[in-house]
């Protein structure tokens, strides 16, 4: 059993919230987790990106690949986001755009904006 988040309520991204669970045997490939949990959120399969472990998980890209290849264990994370998925040959790039803080919140002097490419 696996749990992942509703790309749906990903709005404030401040908490997310593993709550869905997914039952597959770690025999079967990402293609198919991709595809159940497709079902699930009721987005289109080739709009799901799914990350191992959290939202700065690794990409699971490969559909071919079998989920226990994936090192996906019994009550893992998987991060689920309405995008493209990247292929096989192609890595996603985050820019942080740093900033002074209007506000000394717990001593932080700067602000993080993230920027997805």
């Amino acid at each position: 059993m696996l749990k992942y988040n509703n790309p749906k309520d990903l709005a404030d991204r401040i908490e997310i919230d593993y709550s869905n669970f997914i039952n597959v045997d770690r025999r079967q490939t990402i293609g198919y987790l991709r595809d159940k949990i497709s079902k699930a959120v009721s987005i289109p399969k080739e709009k799901l990106i799914l990350r191992r472990g959290g939202i700065h998980g690794a990409e699971m890209k490969n559909d071919k690949e079998l989920i226990k290849d994936c090192h996906l264990f019994d009550m893992a994370s998987i991060f689920v986001e309405e995008g493209t998925p990247a292929d096989s040959d192609e890595h996603r790039l985050a820019i942080f755009e740093v900033s002074y803080s209007k506000s000394n919140i717990d001593n932080s002097f700067y602000e993080f904006t993230r920027k997805v490419f």
